[in-house]
């Protein structure tokens, strides 16, 4: 389990973590790059394309039960999409969230500079 020092985060559960991150594309589909925003996404060691609108996040440390994920778009133009977790493995060796961006239910690649925000929910311990 992540023994980093984390800050105060009020919960029911013990144990619940929260993991922002701010990654910047700088080369959508099959060139695929993105860059943390600099003082952003402690605890996120990568995101990259799997494929056609498939991503990967790998985080830098493992914990024991993922909660949830949200994610957010910042592009100038106004599109039309939905995320889809397709896999979610917190507690391997190299810690991954898989995910889907889709439009009309069809997976499509993020544009040159489209910003993805978000938090990741995970819990670093068994104790309820």
């Amino acid at each position: 389990m992540s023994n980093r020092t984390y800050r105060e985060y009020q919960a029911l559960e013990v144990g619940i973590k929260a993991l922002f991150y701010d990654f910047a594309i700088t080369t959508g589909g099959a060139g695929f790059a993105a860059a943390k925003t600099a003082g952003t996404s402690n605890g996120i060691a990568s995101i990259e394309r799997k494929g056609a609108g498939n991503y990967r996040i790998t985080l830098q440390d493992k914990y024991f039960r993922f909660k949830k994920m949200d994610l957010a778009f910042v592009d100038a133009t106004a599109r039309d999409y939905t995320l889809q977790m397709e896999a979610v493995d917190v507690n391997a060796a190299t810690p991954i969230i898989d995910f889907y961006t889709l439009t009309g239910g069809v997976a499509t690649d993020l544009p040159d500079g489209t910003r993805i925000l978000g938090e990741i929910i995970v819990k670093n311990s068994s104790v309820n």
